[in-house]
């Protein structure tokens, strides 16, 4: 079951766990000076680490996450990519991921 789920969550968005961290920042009853500079800094730092990420994961899985880069979203949901990925592919044919089953199972 863990496995179909992280599945689906990767066929949303590439960076589910940033997309958290960007609403909790932002997530408060008051938006103070101080917190409003702090969300603006998380935020920068989030999308700067990702550009690494990304240089990381393209010279490590290559072409397979080109296409996956393609297909999915990096941080904005939108039901399907461009391309036609998106939630759907990834839902059916697990195996599309470039990087295999989570944790290296098998499904």
């Amino acid at each position: 079951m863990f496995k179909r789920i992280a599945l689906f969550i990767y066929g949303v968005v590439s960076y589910f766990i940033y997309v958290g961290w960007l609403f909790a920042f932002r997530m408060t009853p008051v938006m103070t000076l101080a917190h409003l500079v702090f969300a603006l800094g998380t935020t920068l730092y989030i999308l700067a680490a990702i550009q690494f990420e990304e240089r990381d994961l393209v010279r490590e899985h290559g072409h397979a996450y080109e296409d996956y880069r393609r297909r999915v979203p990096m941080l904005v949901p939108s039901g399907g990519h461009a391309s036609g990925g998106g939630v759907a592919s990834y839902a059916q044919n697990p195996s599309d991921l470039p990087f295999g089953p989570p944790y290296g199972e098998e499904l």
